[in-house]
């Protein structure tokens, strides 16, 4: 039997929690436990098997909240810094590398001015790794600092321009410049995903090449824009809308069924008359039974031929038969209405 994710959830939060518990009591015991011993690998060995358990647990529980996930392991880290310093004797020096280091995970992963925030505890657990604190500790200390924040914020500004631009060339790459929907590239991808009671909708703006004959391309492509920001204004956060080709967009509506379809198509349609009254549009519906997201889309496809044929200006559904025959020919509409209608 499958779990979903919303079963699996709680699960995985009594693991995160346990493994915190765990590392806590681990870190715990080798304070205990290992402070007499004059041997700093195992110490150290302790401090880090802790430091590995509480960071994972941590990044386990708050998985879903990634800025808190990667403040919980900075933490973390610097919680065993700091009990480094507690722990071992000598060679306390040669721990600095590892500030460094922390500060390229903070600016890796952290916005800008992260760096100066996180430096004030990190100055504490350094004071800690490297007491006792002397004159020459002290005079290290400016030139540590400034080394982190540096390092910090000079990487925090590169990671977030090349965030900027990846995000700017998925952009480019999965949604369509013109009507702002997605393009056919991700296809596939949402087509994967369809499932049982979703719905898949072929839309086309009706006598559209008149329009282009007639006002020109540009003015076409100002209809297309317009379609494009109309269909995102109507649909639900979970719908996904892409531009199938030309003038056709294909609507994917998990759960909506029939009924949520003809509301959803209703809503597009009140908003798109309000902005062009003077074009309008047909559509095939086909709910998915879920079989193959490509052979149910060419049957969404289907509708719309239908819708076309028709009369335009309507919806169609198409309704499998029981046992469908493998290439049905489509027959007239068992009801047909200026919006919408059904076909086998």
């Amino acid at each position: 039997m499958l779990m979903g994710p919303d079963l699996l959830s709680p699960l995985r939060r009594s693991l995160g929690l346990q493994l915190i518990v765990g590392s806590v009591t681990a870190m715990s015991l080798s304070f205990v436990v290992l402070a007499p011993s004059r041997d700093d690998v195992w110490r150290l060995l302790a401090v880090a098997v802790s430091v590995v358990l509480l960071s994972a647990a941590l990044r386990r529980v708050l998985r879903r909240r990634e800025r808190a996930s990667d403040l919980a392991t900075i933490a973390t880290l610097l919680l065993g810094l700091g009990a480094t310093g507690l722990v071992t004797d000598g060679h306390r020096t040669a721990f600095s590398a590892i500030y460094v280091l922390l500060f390229v995970f903070i600016g890796c992963r952290l916005p800008s001015g992260s760096a100066v925030l996180l430096a004030a505890p990190a100055v504490g657990c350094w004071l800690v790794t490297n007491a006792p604190v002397d004159t020459l500790v002290l005079s290290r200390l400016p030139g540590a600092v400034a080394v982190w924040i540096v390092v910090g914020e000079a990487l925090s500004a590169r990671t977030a321009r090349t965030t900027q631009e990846r995000d700017t060339l998925r952009t480019m790459a999965h949604v369509d410049a013109l009507t702002g929907l997605l393009n056919r590239h991700v296809l596939s991808q949402h087509l994967e995903q369809v499932k049982q009671g979703d719905a898949l909708v072929m839309l086309d703006l009706d006598h559209f090449k008149a329009v282009n004959d007639t006002y020109g391309h540009s003015t076409g492509d100002a209809v297309l824009a317009d379609l494009g920001r109309v269909v995102l204004s109507v649909m639900r956060s979970r719908d996904r809308a892409l531009r199938y080709g030309g003038e056709e967009v294909l609507l994917l509506l998990p759960g909506a069924g029939t009924a949520g379809t003809d509301r959803a198509l209703a809503r597009l349609r009140t908003g798109w008359s309000a902005s062009h009254p003077e074009i309008t549009f047909s559509a095939g519906v086909y709910v998915s039974r879920g079989g193959d997201p490509a052979e149910e889309l060419e049957l969404a496809d289907q509708a719309l031929y239908a819708a076309k044929t028709s009369g335009r200006n309507r919806t169609m559904h198409y309704i499998a038969p029981v046992a469908p025959s493998p290439r049905a020919p489509m027959t007239v509409p068992l009801e047909e209405r200026t919006s919408s209608g059904t076909f086998r």
